[in-house]
C-alpha cells in the first residue's frame, strides 16, 4: 500500500512486485479511508493523548516510550481486521464515486 510519497514513487520499488506478480493499487496520496496505518495512527495517538491528559510525564523520552509501548502492545488481531477491511472500504468508496462519505 503507497501514496505518492516521494519516497514510494521511485522505480526501484516496482522491481520486487513485479518479481512477484504483485499489482500495485493506485490511488490519491490523501485518502486516509484507503489506508489502514490511519486507523491504528488515530487509535495510539488518541490512548497516548489520554495518558497525557491524566498526568502521564511529557518529556521526549517520556512521550518517546509511550509511543512505542503503544506500538508493541497494539493487537496483531486489529491490525489484521484493519487490513481485512480493504475489500469493503474499497468497495464503498467506489460506490459513492471516489468520494469518502461513508465511515468504518
Amino acid at each position: 500500500m503507497e501514496d505518492n510519497a516521494p519516497g514510494h514513487i521511485h522505480h526501484y520499488h516496482d522491481y520486487p512486485r513485479e518479481r512477484l506478480g504483485i499489482s500495485k493499487l493506485i490511488w490519491p496520496a490523501n485518502s486516509p479511508d484507503l489506508n489502514p496505518i490511519e486507523r491504528i495512527w488515530m487509535e495510539m495517538k488518541d490512548s497516548i493523548k489520554n495518558q497525557l491528559e491524566i498526568g502521564a510525564d511529557f518529556t521526549a523520552a517520556a512521550v518517546r516510550r509511550s509511543i512505542v509501548n503503544e506500538w508493541r502492545n497494539y493487537p496483531v488481531d486489529k491490525i489484521n481486521q484493519h487490513v481485512l477491511s480493504m475489500s469493503r472500504r474499497i468497495e464503498a468508496c467506489i460506490a459513492d464515486n471516489g468520494r469518502n462519505n461513508f465511515n468504518f
